[in-house]
């Protein structure tokens, strides 16, 4: 009988060390480790005041993510301070750390309305402009060859109605200035994906009509666009259907297009509810997209415009209302919020 006693004993350790042992490797599975096994890019964006001053923002990237979003530091007015001047220093430091942690990286952006003040100011001819901009994506892109797996090529090109927005590249160069940038990109870089990236993409509207049947046009005549991304900047205060997300992208896909969620967030406050209705509303949206995203064969990548909290870009545009938007998956002790297990829960 004392030998059946200290079996059953015996046993029931085990089952009890077992349960603690899985209920602890539950809690610290990632989504990294999931998203590799889905073989989808789960990606967020950094930006160079933490990565270089916050040493729990980098144990966080790397460990939570397996791709980034250099988010400021790739753009021309950081790149080229002046003419003729580069300054790679930044995302020299930003790539090499995401190199040696074996983090995927996307290049952002080459071509925006936002120029530097020395070339919007500037005394330039047509020709002088288009050689400036061919000098610098080529210059930039060939710096980074063989490194990322892709470039957001162009960026917010049209407006609501689905007109070429009027900016300074469609003023100087004319509308040619997309295919240009494709062309120069893929001159630089055979193999990097090169994509058209904007917002209020994901739901169908003229914008959307607009931008696809042009990128289509574009590709069908030999530029080269692998894919459309989604930047996916939400409310909660904001209606949101993911059949209609399914339909965007299927019709993205159907064009032959590659499909990326590119720079998603969640705002919180303008919604009216209590905070954890709204933190429970939010991390339902989030797994909405992501299981819109697995279910579709071209998005294989799901990026998050931001690791943390204290790091949204919301916080350094929109100071009046930062403390309530809070649109990420990580708090502001970079904790895991609601959200973040919902990602995961869909993701199993």
């Amino acid at each position: 009988m004392k030998q059946n006693r200290l079996l059953i004993s015996v046993i029931l350790g085990l089952l009890v060390a077992g349960g603690v042992w899985w209920m602890f490797q539950q809690e610290n599975e990632t989504i990294r480790s999931l998203a590799e096994d889905h073989s989808l890019l789960f990606g967020t964006a950094i930006r160079y005041q933490p990565f270089s001053e916050d040493p729990e923002y980098l144990s966080l990237i790397k460990n939570e993510y397996n791709a980034v979003t250099i988010e400021n530091e790739l753009k021309m007015e950081i790149m080229m301070p002046e003419e003729g001047v580069y300054d790679f220093k930044q995302a020299d430091e930003m790539i090499q750390f995401a190199t040696e942690n074996e983090l995927s990286i996307r290049g952002h952006t080459l071509v925006w309305e936002r120029v530097p003040w020395w070339l919007e100011n500037g005394n330039y001819s047509n020709e002088e402009i288009t050689s400036l901009l061919k000098q610098y994506v080529q210059t930039t892109v060939e710096r980074y060859k063989g490194k990322l797996y892709a470039w957001d090529v162009v960026n917010e090109a049209f407006d609501a109605d689905g007109n070429l927005k009027d900016n300074f590249w469609l003023r100087h160069i004319g509308p040619d200035y997309i295919a240009l940038a494709f062309q120069w990109a893929r001159e630089a870089d055979p193999d990097v994906l090169l994509f058209y990236n904007d917002y209020e993409n994901d739901v169908w509207s003229p914008k959307t009509e607009a931008t696809l049947s042009y990128l289509t046009s574009l590709r069908d005549s030999g530029v080269p666009i692998d894919g459309i991304g989604l930047q996916m900047h939400l409310d909660l205060a904001n209606d949101f259907d993911p059949e209609e997300l399914q339909d965007v992208m299927n019709m993205i896909g159907q064009a032959g297009f590659l499909v990326h969620i590119t720079e998603l967030d969640i705002k919180l406050q303008h919604s009216g509810e209590d905070i954890e209705t709204k933190k429970k509303k939010q991390a339902d949206r989030y797994a909405d997209i992501m299981g819109v995203c697995l279910e579709n064969v071209k998005c294989d990548t799901y990026t998050v415009w931001g690791a943390a909290d204290p790091y949204s870009w919301i916080r350094f545009t929109d100071e009046a209302s930062a403390d309530q938007a809070d649109p990420l998956l990580f708090d502001h002790e970079l904790k895991r919020k609601p959200a973040y297990h919902m990602i995961k829960e869909v993701m199993k």
